[in-house]
């Protein structure tokens, strides 16, 4: 793999690394061209809402912290491949509480990576055909504001085999060109499915928390820090 952008002495974590096939202009042209633009919530574009919630409802709540140590026991035990049941039940089980959570808008723009808002807003400005589609496992409650703030044109909540929104989204929409970021196994998962398919294209991005956390498996990585990709859609 190699750097598309490099990090800078003053912003460390603004880089894109890029499989040796791929060139700056190849991802401004994938990018720019794809009729779907889809991403991940939780670590992807902002600074995880959930683990958020979750934490506060531990002190409102003492069975979601039975459930947060039962939890990360499963993890010990299993791995992280426990994700999805583990999320699901906690979904489940408190959702009078969910109910009840109010979302500041202002705080959670505050969560939102660097470059992200500029990234997708330059999206909308110059790719009027592209549709932006937020797919997550977490609740509307926690992820709208995102949709709200950001623009999605569609979002998928909790939808635990992200996967299948994949399939569903080349039934209803039949792009040729697709983008996708995420962070986790299971957004791999759904750029897997994209390749899979009869489409012309698929750009994985994986959004790590460091350099060292770089998947080779995916087309590009980059920092929790959008600077460096808006930078490439805007052709500098």
């Amino acid at each position: 793999m190699q750097y598309i952008i490099k990090p800078t002495r003053y912003e460390k974590n603004k880089w894109v690394i890029a499989k040796d096939n791929l060139s700056k202009e190849d991802v401004r042209r994938i990018i720019l061209n794809s009729e779907l633009f889809i991403s991940d919530l939780d670590y992807s574009i902002a600074a995880s809402p959930t683990k958020a919630v979750v934490i506060k409802g531990f002190f409102h709540n003492p069975m979601t912290l039975l459930w947060g140590a039962v939890s990360l026991l499963r993890i010990v035990k299993a791995g992280r491949k426990n994700r999805y049941s583990i999320w699901k039940n906690y979904f489940t089980r408190f959702e009078k509480y969910l109910e009840k959570i109010v979302m500041d808008l202002e705080k959670e723009n505050k969560r939102l990576y660097p470059g992200v808002r500029g990234f997708i807003d330059y999206l909308h400005e110059n790719c009027p055909n592209q549709r932006s589609i937020l797919v997550t496992r977490t609740d509307k409650k926690i992820g709208f504001p995102y949709q709200q703030i950001l623009g999605f044109n569609e979002a998928y909540y909790r939808r635990f085999e992200k996967h299948k929104v994949i399939d569903e989204l080349i039934i209803n929409y039949s792009p040729r060109i697709i983008t996708i970021a995420g962070d986790s196994e299971e957004d791999k998962e759904m750029i897997d499915t994209a390749k899979r398919s009869k489409i012309e294209c698929c750009l994985g991005i994986n959004v790590v928390k460091n350099i060292k956390k770089v998947n080779e498996e995916f087309d590009i990585n980059i920092g929790r820090n959008w600077k460096g990709l808006q930078e490439i859609i805007n052709g500098y």
